[in-house]
């Protein structure tokens, strides 16, 4: 009896060591760099997006040499056609480019002289108060549950994007882009990002954040259809 107890004893003063030794040492984990797999993310995609523009184009040739098309859906195909066709000499849905590789000719608009939003005898400042029809199921912007109705709250009304539209006049006006160029073609827009444009936390804001944006919610590691689909 003796010699089980001072076993048992001995037994328990080992699994305190262990434990104590085992707490004690720390787990270092370092900075994970992403970037490559990111890269690759932009690359897969864009060949993604080659690959079904290219298998629809083919589709559609095949469909429109059927004679017995009547001449309403053979219009409807063709007119697919003819759009992909276009979207097919430009099939990158992310490009990284230089400064000198933007057309010479872009005519820039600010609009800053649009009226000051809201009435000139609105007193400034103060406290507004509302409520939530029930406690958030997260906190999350991405991810399962993210799309709550609190996502407006804690993201929709207080994340800024490029632009704005006036809520009195309409217009275009400014927001983390300083000023804005549309294509003579009318196909693609270029923004400049005001370079006053900061995170609560004092960083920049620049233009990978949007495309990281875009790998945030289209990566494979996101499970969470909603932002798959908008986006």
């Amino acid at each position: 009896m003796m010699e089980n107890n001072t076993f048992r004893i001995a037994l328990a003063s080992l699994l305190v060591v262990l434990c104590i030794s085992s707490c004690s040492r720390e787990e270092e984990f370092p900075a994970r760099d992403n970037t490559e797999e990111v890269n690759a993310f932009y690359e897969h995609h864009n060949k993604l997006i080659q690959d079904e523009i290219d298998r629809d184009v083919k589709n559609l040739k095949e469909e429109l040499e059927d004679v017995s098309l009547d001449d309403d859906l053979r219009k409807e195909k063709q007119a697919s056609l003819d759009i992909l066709l276009r979207r097919q000499k430009n099939t990158e849905v992310f490009t990284f480019a230089a400064m000198d590789d933007l057309p010479k000719d872009l005519n820039w608009v600010t609009n800053w002289d649009e009226p000051e939003i809201g009435s000139d005898n609105a007193k400034k400042g103060g406290v507004f108060h509302t409520n939530f029809a029930a406690f958030p199921a997260t906190l999350r912007i991405i991810g399962p549950e993210a799309n709550n109705g609190f996502r407006s709250a804690h993201l929709g009304d207080v994340e800024m994007e490029l632009i704005a539209l006036h809520p009195n006049t309409g217009a275009i006006i400014p927001a983390l882009a300083d000023r804005w160029a549309v294509s003579e073609d009318k196909q693609t827009v270029y923004f400049h990002i005001d370079e006053k444009a900061r995170y609560s936390d004092g960083v920049s804001v620049e233009s990978d954040d949007f495309f990281m944006n875009f790998y945030m919610n289209l990566c494979s590691y996101t499970k969470e259809p909603w932002g798959k689909q908008f986006y």
